[in-house]
């Protein structure tokens, strides 16, 4: 009877190993999905960055469109406004025309009514972006009986 024992417990030891080598897969199985899980969040909350930024700058914009002619608004962290977020991996944003476009090209490009970018007579405006925030100024101007928001760099 003794013998019986002594041969089932090592039986279960020799199963062990595999017990653990078991454990170790679905260990890595799991650290690799939540590697990617975070990864998946952390450009997901970029893409909002972003669209928020395109939402917020149209409504700046608008907003500039319908002052009076000569207003003039800053956005920097030093001014009333505050500059408008964008995405940590978007190092410059430039505007010409209509047209805005980020250098990193994960970020589609997009259009705003009645904007033109302006710096010293070249009509399109490249602005870096230090920290993630976008700092600028918009200018409700009229030319050639048209209103348009001139945008510079500060």
């Amino acid at each position: 009877m003794e013998y019986t024992k002594y041969k089932m417990k090592k039986r279960g030891v020799m199963n062990l190993p595999f017990v653990y080598i078991f454990m170790i897969i679905v260990i890595a199985f799991v650290l690799l999905f939540g590697f990617r899980m975070i990864v998946k969040l952390n450009d997901l909350k970029e893409k909002t960055v972003y669209l928020t930024f395109e939402e917020d700058f149209k409504k700046e914009v608008e907003k500039m469109y319908n002052n009076n002619k000569g207003s003039m608004t800053t956005y920097s962290l030093g001014s009333r406004n505050k500059p408008l977020y964008v995405p940590k991996d978007v190092n410059e944003i430039c505007i010409n025309g209509v047209r805005v476009t980020p250098d990193d090209f994960k970020y589609e490009s997009f259009e705003v009514e009645n904007l033109r970018g302006y710096n010293n007579g070249i009509t399109e405006v490249c602005i870096d972006t230090k920290n993630g925030l976008f700092n600028f100024k918009l200018k409700n101007d009229v030319i050639g009986n048209e209103v348009y928001v001139l945008l510079t760099a500060i």
